[in-house]
């Protein structure tokens, strides 16, 4: 594939707005737009490396939940490359490990309290 990744966005995006929910996809943008567009876009997908990947999910340690949320975007589109056949090889983000994330506990809220009780 001769484009840059922010080329084939569009086109994975376009793909996807049939199958994912209206707030995956605003999701996805947010991703793109503000993380993995302005370091990895100028990057063609059949150039992108393991150490590119690996290089870009380590910039993001401080938030592990929105590097692994990148990481799982970027290896979904490289996917999608390769099934429309544009890129050959191994998936350059299959070896890069995601981060432990923290589980966090949840209260009800009274509307929800409210609402369960209905």
């Amino acid at each position: 594939m001769e484009g840059y990744l922010a080329d084939f966005w569009p086109r994975y995006r376009k793909h996807g707005e049939r199958r994912w929910k209206p707030s995956t996809l605003a999701e996805y943008d947010r991703l793109f737009d503000k993380h993995v567009g302005p370091d990895l876009g100028k990057k063609s997908v059949a150039d992108l490396s393991t150490k590119d990947v690996r290089a870009f999910h380590k910039a993001r340690s401080d938030t592990p939940f929105v590097a692994n949320r990148c990481l799982a975007l970027i290896k979904a589109l490289w996917n999608v490359a390769k099934e429309w056949e544009e890129v050959q090889g191994e998936n350059p983000a299959s070896h890069v490990k995601p981060y432990k994330e923290q589980s966090r506990e949840r209260f009800l809220s009274g509307r929800e309290v409210a609402r369960l009780f209905e």
